[in-house]
Order: structure tokens, then sequence, then C-alpha cells
């Protein structure tokens, strides 16, 4: 039996879901107009009813994108976050924990934990944390570094905005497949559920005949390949793959979807078409060129900034793995000052002694997340084109981007510039690609500098 509650508000939906999705079914079957289609669905609500229940079990989800549902969610721990803003067809609003300060959040405590003597630790346990959070902010750190120590069982809060199938697939991927295993994430699919189904009944209340999800890679990937040990990797960045020479094959493609044939283009050709493309406020042909990374060493909160960027391909390991690997971040605001290292790394050890102890206690392995801190390392592979790219680099170069993603970014930046010189000529912040900065008072002044040398040009 579920424990966890998790609190969903729904703040917004469409009007009447059911009969738009209805509405919407029976369009593609008519050669009426929308009104009088709209007239007959009002007419015999019940047959329409019948109509969207029998397309939504052929399948054909493409209907129900038409209703939308926002909704808040809170008293619900990181990690549901975490697993929530995987989901890409959707739009998220987090709190930030960049800049609000979180030491009244509350964190959320799971079932396998009640027991008198492993609850008593691990209260004692995130206790600790939330005091080492404060004495660190009280001392100078930014919120953004003292962060790093706060339980991965710390409460969050988010606004979520899915269309209904985003949404069916959130729910079903809860309850039914790979967040199954984790009890918050099965209850959160629980909440949403029961908030929706009185809004969209004919769409939601199906739902629980819905087939379970395959959740078995992991074993089959043991079977076949064995376990790793989460060992340390020399460069933060590394450049698994990436096509073959970017510059000439975006250029071709360029040239051979505007001519309609293929044509050789010589160097100065090729630096003007992708140029163009690059000015260009649609630039489709540099999607087909892309860059596989391997991401080494990056903290629980940076992955959320990376899963936030919509359109590319990431691979996170699963967080029951995350115990084969005992790396934890640095922040230079904390280890330049020895009392406050000493702080920090007493909290790293109490969690991996709390770790250990659940392990010992038979806690199921899903649980053990709530023993991680947010400045875990984890390494993760990305492919993104290179339009994503340089959508990623001009935001997360800029000077005002949290510091371990700006490394990051900076350092595929430097990749993608020796496999692609001409695409990435000028990529990098705002105010080197578009020369303007949105940053407004955060402006660190650079783009005055570059926009007084182009004036002298």
């Amino acid at each position: 039996m579920d424990s966890l509650k998790p609190k969903v508000t729904i703040l917004e939906c469409s009007r009447d879901a059911d009969e738009l999705c209805a509405l919407a079914a029976r369009r593609s079957f008519t050669a009426q107009p929308v009104q009088a289609v709209l007239d007959e669905v009002k007419g015999d609500p019940e047959k329409a009813k019948k109509l969207l229940r029998n397309v939504v079990r052929m399948g054909h989800h493409s209907v129900i994108e038409h209703a939308n549902f926002t909704f808040a969610l809170e008293d619900a721990s990181v990690f549901v976050e975490q697993f929530l803003i995987e989901f890409r067809l959707a739009a998220y609003t987090v709190k930030s924990r960049r800049y609000v300060n979180y030491s009244g959040s509350g964190f959320v405590t799971p079932s396998s934990f009640e027991a008198p003597e492993i609850k008593e630790k691990y209260e004692a346990f995130v206790k600790t944390c939330f005091d080492t959070y404060n004495y660190l902010i009280e001392n100078g750190v930014k919120v953004e570094d003292a962060r790093f120590i706060l339980p991965y069982s710390f409460k969050t809060a988010l606004i979520c905005t899915m269309d209904a199938r985003e949404l069916m697939h959130f729910i079903q991927a809860c309850t039914k497949g790979r967040g199954a295993r984790f009890e918050e994430i099965r209850a959160t699919g629980k909440a949403l559920l029961e908030a929706v189904k009185p809004l969209a009944p004919v769409l939601f209340n199906e739902m629980d005949a819905l087939e379970a999800l395959p959740d078995d890679k992991e074993l089959k990937f043991n079977a076949i390949l064995g376990e790793g040990k989460g060992q340390a990797h020399a460069h933060s960045v590394e450049l698994l793959a990436c096509t073959e020479d970017p510059d000439g094959t975006v250029a071709a493609i360029a040239a051979r979807s505007h001519l309609g044939e293929s044509v050789a283009l010589d160097d100065k050709q090729k630096k003007q078409v992708i140029r163009a493309l690059v000015e260009d406020a649609r630039p489709r042909e540099l999607e087909q060129a892309w860059f596989t990374f391997r991401l080494n060493g990056m903290t629980l909160p940076i992955l959320t900034h990376f899963t936030r960027h919509r359109m590319h391909s990431l691979l996170v390991p699963s967080f029951t793995e995350f115990s084969k690997s005992s790396k934890f971040v640095e922040p230079p605001s904390v280890y330049s000052k020895p009392e406050l290292k000493e702080k920090f790394e007493e909290i790293v050890e109490a969690s991996r002694r709390f770790h250990a102890f659940l392990k010992e206690e038979g806690v199921p392995r899903e649980d053990w997340v709530y023993a991680y801190l947010s400045g875990n390392l984890v390494d993760v592979i990305t492919t993104m084109n290179c339009r994503e790219l340089l959508h990623f680099l001009k935001l997360r170069t800029c000077a005002v981007a949290q510091w371990e993603i700006r490394d990051y970014a900076e350092e595929m930046l430097r990749l993608c510039k020796e496999a692609a010189p001409v695409i990435f000529e000028n990529a990098g912040p705002s105010c080197v690609l578009r020369k303007v900065c949105p940053e407004g008072k955060r402006s660190c002044g650079r783009w005055k500098a570059i926009e007084g040398a182009r004036l002298a040009a």
C-alpha cells in the first residue's frame, strides 16, 4: 500500500475535454462543417463518448492531444521531479534551487523507512543535511552550491502542462512501467489519475486496463554485459561520435535541398551556405548533423538542467545504479574554505554510512535513492543535432549560467569547433552568437565590448 501522497492540483484544463476529443475523432470521419460536427457531438453525447472510447482503444491517440491539463505538483521529492521532466512532450516550471532557499521545504519518507530504528536514523540524517545547508548559506555559500548537500528526498514544487496523450503516457509509466517499482512515483501517478478522472472520464476511466510496460532492460543488460563499477573518467566531456564531416554534410544537404540536385561546393560556398543557415530563424538543415557526448561526473541538480532541454536524446542510468559510484562534487566556493569543506565532507560521509545501513537492513534497492545527496555524481550520454547544440550553447556558455553546466558547455563547444569549425565558428552565448544580451540587469557586460568592436569595424 502506498504511504506517500503527493499533492496534485489541477490549475487549468480544456473545457469538456472528452467532448473536444470526441469532436476531433468525429471530424476525421465526415465531410460536414465543424459546427455541424459539434452539434452532432452535443446532440448525442453517448454516441460521441462511444466513438471516443473506441478510437482510444484502437490506439489512435492523436485525437486526444487536443485536450490539455495544467497541474501543480507539491509534497513530492526532487526524485519524482527528475522522473517527470524526462517526459519531453510537456512544459515545466520548477521552483528554482539556484535562487530560492529550500531550508523549509521538508522531505518525504517512504514506507520502507517506517521501522523505528530506520526512521530514527533517516530523520537524523536529513536533519543534519538541512542544518549544514543552512550553515553553508549563513557562511556566504550561495544557495546554488549549498543545495549539493540536500538529501534527494527533499520536497520540490513545480507546474506542468501536458496534453491528454502525454499525460496518459506519464500515468501509465508511473503505475505500470519503469516508475511503478518506486513507491513515490507510483503514488504520484495514482494521484494524478484521481485528479483528472472527473474532468475527462472517457479518456481516463479505463487506464487501469492498460497493459503493463516492459521494464527489464537492466536485468537483460546485466545478463548480457555484466555489471559495471561506476569508475571515474579522466575528462568531464568525451565526444563519442558525430556525423562525418559535419560542415561538408550540412552544406551539401542544404544545396541539394535548395537546388533539387547534388552539386560540388568549393570551400567558399560551403562557408557562405553554413553562415546563412546559422543566421536564419529556421535552419532545419543544421539538424542533419549530430554529436554524441558522454558527460562525466554530473551532479543531480545539473542533470535536471540538461533534462529540460527537450530536443536531444539523453541516456541516464537508473537511480538504482547510483550506489555503484562514490563520486561527489567539490564546489570551489566550499572547498576554498577548510571549515566549510570539513562540514561538507561530514555530510557526504554520513550519506555513505546511511546508504550502507539501508543495505544491511534489507531496505528495497529502489528506496536507496533517499540516501543520496544532490551532489552525487552520475555519467550520462546525450545526442544533439547542430541546431539544438547552438541553442544549448547559447544558453549554457553564458557567464550567468550555473558554473557546473557552463563548464560542460564550454568543453562541448571546444570539441564541436574541432569537428565542425564553420558551423560553430561564432557559437557561444547570445552576445557572441546573436550580438545581443537577454540578461538585462544580470548581464556580465561582455556584449558591450562585442557591440563596440562591431561598430568600430
